[in-house]
Formats: structure tokens, sequence, C-alpha cells
């Protein structure tokens, strides 16, 4: 699975989750937690960037902004520093 896809239906279950219940909402969100980060991780594994990148979102509206540009952008082609491409 993409990383926009995991994100999308991600998106759609919190909104239909949120019609019934706000409570089911955050347990949701609290159950996709950490494979959320998983699959972040790799993608900064893809484009060839530690892990340590996940804090630069920490920063209000410029962090969150420069994150969505380095998940969108294109990975690394061949090998990187953290593996063969996939």
């Amino acid at each position: 699975m993409e990383y926009w896809q995991f994100i999308l239906w991600n998106v759609i279950f919190v909104v239909i989750f949120t019609l019934f219940s706000t409570a089911l909402a955050f347990i949701y969100i609290l159950a996709v937690l950490c494979p959320g980060w998983a699959v972040w991780v790799r993608r900064l594994h893809d484009t060839n960037r530690s892990a340590w990148w996940i804090f630069f979102s920490l920063i209000p509206i410029v962090g969150n902004i420069g994150m969505t540009v380095v998940l969108c952008s294109k990975g690394t082609e061949g090998s990187n520093d953290y593996g063969e491409e996939q």
C-alpha cells in the first residue's frame, strides 16, 4: 500500500467513525498511530532521509508544509543509505 493510500483510507475511516462517535474515532486514531509512524519512516527512507525528520513536522505550519513536500517527492532510484529499491 502506498503512503497516500494509507492516509486516504485513514481519513475516510476517521470521518465515518466521527459521525457515529468521537470516542470511536479516538480509539481508531490510537490504533493506527504506530503503523502510521512506520509508514512515515519508510517513506522518509525511500527519499534517503533519516527518521529524525519526523520532528521537523513539529514546527507549526512551516514544518507541516515542508514535510508534505518531502513525503510527496519522488524517492531515490536504486540503492540508498537505507537499502535497495523495492
